[in-house]
C-alpha cells in the first residue's frame, strides 16, 4: 500500500499545501494576538512580519519530510524537498536577500 503513496506529485502537492495553510493559520493567529495588544512591532521593519511569517511557514515541511522519511516514502519526500526548494528560491527573491 505504501507503493500508492509513495508518489513524487504528491509530496509536491503537499510540499507546496502545507506552507500555504500554516502561512493563513499563523498570520491569523498573529492578528488575533495583535489585536488583544500582546504583540507590539515596533522597532522592526515593514516587511518583518510577512517576512518571518513567510519563512517559519516553509519550514513546515520539515514535519512532513519527517513523516515521509520514518515511512521510506523517498519519492513523496523528494516531492517535499523540491516544493520547499522552490518556494526557498522564490522567498530569496521576493525579499531581495540575494540580488538577481
Amino acid at each position: 500500500m505504501l507503493s500508492r503513496r509513495d508518489n513524487l506529485f504528491l509530496g509536491i502537492g503537499l510540499g507546496l499545501a502545507v506552507p500555504f495553510a500554516g502561512y493563513g493559520i499563523l498570520l491569523t493567529l498573529y492578528d488575533l494576538l495583535d489585536s488583544f495588544g500582546l504583540l507590539d512591532g515596533t522597532g522592526f521593519s515593514e516587511n518583518f512580519r510577512v517576512r518571518t511569517l513567510a519563512l517559519v511557514a516553509i519550514c513546515f515541511n520539515i514535519i512532513i519530510i519527517q513523516y515521509f522519511l520514518k515511512r521510506y516514502a523517498s519519492k513523496s519526500m523528494r516531492g517535499v524537498l523540491l516544493s520547499t526548494f522552490i518556494l526557498a528560491a522564490i522567498w530569496l527573491f521576493y525579499f531581495k536577500v540575494i540580488p538577481f
